[in-house]
């Protein structure tokens, strides 16, 4: 476990929030994964214009993720989730609704466990941001519900590499 760094003295428990802090990291790098490949595979514009925020903020969260948990004298784990096999578009953006509730929730209490450190308003920050990110992926899966056709699973194999494929587009390439 981490040792009080210098500054954090009068924070509530910054070890604990170094492991929620952990956590949301993975969450973010999840994210910054696969939400690119999911932006090509919608084919509404508003979709992906949704996605280059989310991808965007997701990448500015990490970064300043890892400079904190390094600052709470940890390092940063870059690990990353695949999605499941034939899981569809809707299924994928609902999980990432599930996630960014999760972020949302776990910068609020990390950023409490701070109160006093100059680190809590930026978490503060952060947990805003997941707000937005909320609204927008309901609003995601609004434009997807609406759309008349079905969208085919997506095919990702457990490599780096994912992509989406629709029934216009069956090859493997």
């Amino acid at each position: 476990m981490i040792s009080v760094e210098p500054g954090f003295e009068n924070a509530s428990s910054p070890k604990e929030a170094y492991e929620l802090l952990k956590q949301v990291l993975r969450l973010e790098y999840t994210g910054i994964t696969y939400l690119p490949h999911l932006s090509s595979a919608a084919q509404h514009s508003d979709i992906g214009f949704c996605l280059t925020i989310l991808c965007n903020n997701s990448i500015e969260h990490a970064v300043i993720l890892a400079s904190v948990i390094r600052e709470l004298g940890g390092t940063p784990d870059w690990t990353v989730t695949v999605p499941a096999e034939n899981d569809t578009l809707i299924r994928l953006f609902e999980i990432q609704l599930a996630r960014e509730r999760l972020c949302y929730q776990l910068y609020e209490r990390s950023a409490r466990l701070l109160e006093g450190s100059h680190l809590s308003t930026q978490l503060i920050t952060m947990a805003c941001d997941e707000l937005h990110h909320i609204e927008l992926i309901e609003f995601v899966l609004n434009l997807l519900a609406e759309q008349k056709h079905e969208i085919a699973p997506i095919r990702c194999k457990r490599t780096s590499e994912c992509r989406v494929v629709f029934p216009c587009n069956t090859s493997d390439n």
